[in-house]
């Protein structure tokens, strides 16, 4: 026969597990999404390595194949500075994409307990000494509030800088597709007349 203590001891057996799998729930939730957000910024980095690659060829071909012809055909030369023009400048949005940016914050002397860094991303917290941040590191440990708001933050901000890559990326893609089709067409237009 079950005593109350033993039933009350089994209610607070059940409500602990509960709790446990909420949180192996939650944790679970946070490294799917950072390994997601992770996938996605190695696909963006890696369409602008694409971009770089296309256009660093197309650049080397105009200057040792092209450029040589226009003492012969006069004609190539505003088309071939519309494909270099459209190369170069790929080139150069194609390395924002992939262009690390970092805060320029100058080391603090002492700490503003007002001010709210993210502890977990290198960028906020690279001004700090050690000491304030294995403090307020270890205080964000003990609490699981402030941990998973941290993480939430974290989350948030990385999802900010992938929309800014992306938002980038697609810019060099159109603006790739759109200039090679206008230098196609006047490298057409210089041939046929």
């Amino acid at each position: 026969m079950e005593t109350p203590q033993d039933h009350h001891l089994a209610e607070k057996e059940k409500k602990k597990k509960k709790r446990d799998r909420t949180s192996r729930g939650v944790e679970t939730l946070f490294r799917i999404t950072a390994a997601n957000q992770m996938r996605l910024s190695d696909m963006a980095d890696n369409k602008a390595q694409f971009l770089l690659t296309i256009n660093s060829i197309m650049v080397s071909i105009l200057l040792s194949v092209l450029f040589r012809k226009l003492d012969a055909e006069p004609e190539l030369l505003i088309p071939s500075i519309l494909f270099l023009f459209t190369s170069l400048v790929t080139i150069v949005l194609a390395i924002l994409v992939t262009m690390p940016r970092i805060k320029k914050d100058e080391p603090r002397k002492e700490p503003d307990p007002n001010t709210k860094v993210n502890l977990l991303f290198f960028g906020d917290y690279h001004s700090m000494n050690l000491l304030e941040y294995e403090q307020n590191f270890t205080s964000m440990m003990q609490d699981d509030a402030s941990l998973y708001s941290s993480m939430i933050k974290d989350n948030y901000h990385l999802g900010l800088v992938l929309q800014k890559k992306y938002t980038s990326l697609r810019f060099a893609y159109i603006f790739f597709m759109v200039s090679f089709i206008v230098s196609a067409i006047s490298f057409v237009i210089s041939q046929l007349f």
